[in-house]
């Protein structure tokens, strides 16, 4: 999509004056009458703003705009700031400029844009379908171009659609309402090795497959590794691992912050990790309404959520996140943690109103599955949670395992029992 040009010749000249003139201006400067409406400089007042250096249509200081919804044409500006989209005069801001687009723009495909860009640039990607894999070496901004609908896919069986190499100190990647996907028997999704990745907006990891996070590989087990964030309606759905991690595969030395409503969901691991996979030195942390759900191991541990505490992992819940709906296939009483399977010394923190609920193992566990240490405050629950092969419907412990829960925090509703192994309730 081309920027919206011509300002002038959206505020009706000549004969279009009369039409103006005789239409009720809609900008901020009153409540639409004509006195009230008046701007109070040489400008032009239309759809929320005083645009500067537009002489006034009557040189009183009143607006005479053509309204919202009057015929444009497609590199017509319509008053003031508004753009034109499908013949139509609209409001908001300017259409950006895209920069990636299949004709018309700088570029057709989004690894030379992303060669030619300084450090912290943005890229705009006009809406399409792109099969590319790209290597991002440096810090920026990768988002769909005017909320348009871009899927990108991997171009190679085994190789991810996005790739961001280690660097000293790492770089910054943001991606926005992007949908990432693969039809390759492996493949797709990212993989960043350290610095910051930012997954925002509708940004979508779906369809993807690989051995260590079926959708984000995060980290490259050096020090330093550095921080993914998946914030507003950032999603991970529906990838898979033939390891750790079907949805999100956190090497050591990282952080992983979810924020907002992002979810991981629906996504499958053979190994630990259904969800989400995090190994020692590592750090989980979700807020406000985000969500880890339906996700699966096929067996062994941790259907929600892996942490590996060889060295010390942590999984922090605040605010109304949850971990639900989430299952663990594995076939010993040693094995499990439908929602949450935590190592040696791993630490879960449940505050706030969090939950953990309606997760199920075919071993022990039904909520949590812990070597280390859980702390539970506030109004945090494991509740209705089931374990078919062992003990501890709601959270099973290990030698190694303490629980500490402060009321009004609660374990309740769980199948055969509420606690089993080292701990009780």
């Amino acid at each position: 999509m081309k920027a919206a040009l011509g300002l002038g010749a959206a505020l009706g000249l000549g004969a279009s004056d009369d039409v103006a003139a005789k239409l009720r201006p809609e900008g901020p400067c009153g409540k639409g009458g004509r006195k009230d409406n008046a701007c109070t400089k040489d400008s032009q007042c239309c759809t929320g703003y005083c645009e500067r250096n537009l002489r006034n249509r009557d040189r009183k200081g009143r607006c005479r705009c053509i309204r919202k919804g009057r015929p444009c044409t497609e590199k017509q500006t319509c008053c003031g700031k508004s753009t034109c989209a499908s013949g139509v005069c609209g409001s908001g801001l300017p259409a950006e400029i895209c920069d990636v687009c299949s004709s018309g723009c700088a570029y057709s495909t989004i690894q030379p844009a992303v060669a030619a860009a300084a450090s912290g640039a943005t890229i705009r990607i006009d809406a399409g379908t792109y099969r590319e894999d790209v290597t991002v070496d440096k810090s920026l901004t990768l988002k769909a171009c005017n909320g348009a609908t871009v899927t990108w896919y991997n171009l190679t069986d085994g190789q991810r659609a996005l790739f961001v190499p280690r660097a000293d100190p790492g770089y910054n990647v943001v991606v926005e309402g992007i949908t990432f996907t693969s039809d390759s028997t492996s493949g797709g999704g990212i993989h960043q090795e350290n610095g910051a990745l930012t997954l925002s907006g509708s940004t979508t990891v779906t369809g993807c497959k690989a051995g260590y996070g079926g959708g984000v590989h995060f980290g490259d087990g050096n020090s330093n590794g550095g921080v993914l964030v998946l914030q507003g309606s950032a999603i991970v759905t529906s990838n898979s691992s033939d390891s750790y991690g079907g949805g999100i595969y956190m090497d050591s030395y990282t952080t992983l912050e979810m924020r907002g409503t992002s979810a991981v969901t629906n996504n499958v691991a053979s190994g630990q990790g259904g969800g989400v996979f995090t190994q020692s030195y590592s750090s989980m942390t979700m807020r406000d309404d985000a969500s880890v759900t339906g996700n699966t191991s096929t067996s062994v541990t941790g259907g929600g959520i892996g942490v590996y505490g060889g060295t010390g992992a942590f999984l922090v819940m605040h605010d109304r996140s949850s971990v639900s709906g989430n299952s663990c296939q594995g076939s010993t009483q040693y094995d499990g943690g439908g929602g949450v399977s935590l190592g040696t010394p791993g630490y879960l923190t449940m505050d706030g109103d969090t939950i953990i609920s309606g997760n199920a193992t075919t071993a022990s566990g039904g909520g949590v599955r812990t070597n280390g240490q859980v702390t539970m405050s506030g109004n945090a629950a494991i509740k209705q949670n089931t374990a078919t092969g062992g003990s501890g419907g709601g959270i099973f412990g290990a030698a190694a395992a303490a629980l500490t829960k402060n009321a009004p925090a609660t374990i309740t509703g769980n199948s055969p029992d509420q606690c089993g192994g080292s701990l009780s309730c």
